[in-house]
């Protein structure tokens, strides 16, 4: 399975604005309840995955060089599924066991960054291919069982939508940027219409949180902005164009990194205007690395990596809307190199664990961490 690498979404001077015919919300989210089971899905679909699950912390190491890539990493109730990069070759897709145990590889390569999410037996695996944006259904294994062509276009971001699945791409134009999202469910099958943002050319976008209501956010200039399925908004000054979106039922956060190694956080209420911020969460690193925000119920559990003197460091911090930290935690610290370039990390969290998946390149070699802390 050979695909291109995939670009940053890069858009021009303009305004935004939605095409007419999608100027209504995505079809809600089908849930029928069953009992919960460790799965890595939400069973009862009380918007909490795996709660009262056993969970051990631990720190698994591998060597490989994600290094500089945001990859992206799944659960799936007692085993997770990280993206990889050996620095010469194609993207892989590597099982590492809930004791830390590190597993196998799918015997599937990728020459883009695959975007992963579970489904409770099934690895959808969203990617670019010859400028089409494709979902594949895998097996535990690695046999490609369906295919769907969800539209055309370049960068691509996934997002949970309680059992269905949110896919955003742009496409890229001669003045204008399209920004699409479309649901499905987790049999890859289509609902619902596609609903298409044009976005002005300065725009770099970055994030996508879903409910019935689509965040994303997007950097204009320097200026995070809020687009949803309603009239953009900006929401704080950004100092780099990484931004994390995280939802829930009741509104969403945008964080972004601030000046001295801070997050701007920023809340939206469900119909994407600021209800609250912005607030400033104080890190405490020498060198911020990378972020990442989920939601957690009704707070939000932000993991943070970078230095702190000659350490790297993930740090874990669980927010409330007001941007007040309840409890903060230290997920793993490793002594670094003398010299050596930090990696981009990805994370995953939900009700009874927090996990991220981080790396760091020493000129020479490359190391990978998997760390879980519990929740």
């Amino acid at each position: 399975m050979r695909v291109p690498v995939i670009g940053l979404l890069l858009a021009a001077c303009g305004r935004m604005y939605f095409d007419p015919i999608d100027d209504g919300g995505l079809p809600a989210s089908a849930c029928l309840p069953t009992p919960e089971v460790c799965n890595g899905i939400d069973d009862d679909c009380d918007g909490a995955i795996d709660p009262g699950c056993p969970c051990t912390p631990f720190l698994a190491m591998t060597s490989g060089s994600s290094i500089g890539y945001r990859t992206d990493i799944a659960w799936t109730g007692n085993a997770y599924y990280v993206v990889r990069f050996d620095g010469a070759g194609p993207w892989r897709i590597l099982n590492i066991l809930d004791t830390g145990a590190v597993g196998a590889e799918l015997p599937l390569q990728f020459l883009s960054i695959p975007r992963i999410l579970w489904t409770g037996d099934r690895l959808i695996v969203i990617l670019r291919s010859a400028g089409e944006v494709h979902a594949y259904k895998l097996t535990t294994t690695g046999t490609i069982e369906s295919d769907v062509l969800v539209g055309q276009g370049t960068d691509i971001w996934v997002s949970r939508a309680g059992r269905d699945i949110d896919v955003a791409w742009t496409e890229m134009g001669a003045v204008e940027r399209r920004f699409h999202v479309q649901r499905l469910d987790h049999d890859l099958n289509l609902l619902g219409p596609r609903h298409t943002l044009v976005v002005p050319s300065s725009a770099i976008s970055t994030g996508i949180a879903t409910s019935r209501t689509v965040a994303f956010a997007a950097l204009v200039g320097s200026t995070a902005t809020a687009i949803t399925l309603g009239t953009p908004s900006p929401i704080v000054e950004a100092q780099a164009s990484r931004i994390e979106v995280s939802g829930n039922g009741t509104g969403f956060m945008v964080s972004t990194p601030a000046p001295s190694d801070t997050l701007a956080l920023v809340h939206g209420d469900p119909d994407g205007k600021r209800d609250a911020g912005p607030f400033v969460l104080s890190l405490g690193f020498s060198a911020l690395s990378s972020h990442a925000a989920f939601a957690r119920g009704e707070h939000y559990v932000i993991v943070a990596t970078g230095a702190i003197g000659t350490d790297g460091v993930a740090q874990r911090y669980d927010v409330d809307a007001n941007g007040v930290v309840q409890s903060q935690a230290e997920m793993f610290r490793v002594t670094l190199p003398s010299v050596g370039t930090l990696g981009v990390a990805s994370a995953y969290a939900d009700a009874g664990r927090t996990a991220v998946w981080w790396g760091y390149f020493d000129g020479t070699t490359s190391t990978e961490f998997l760390a879980q802390t519990c929740p």
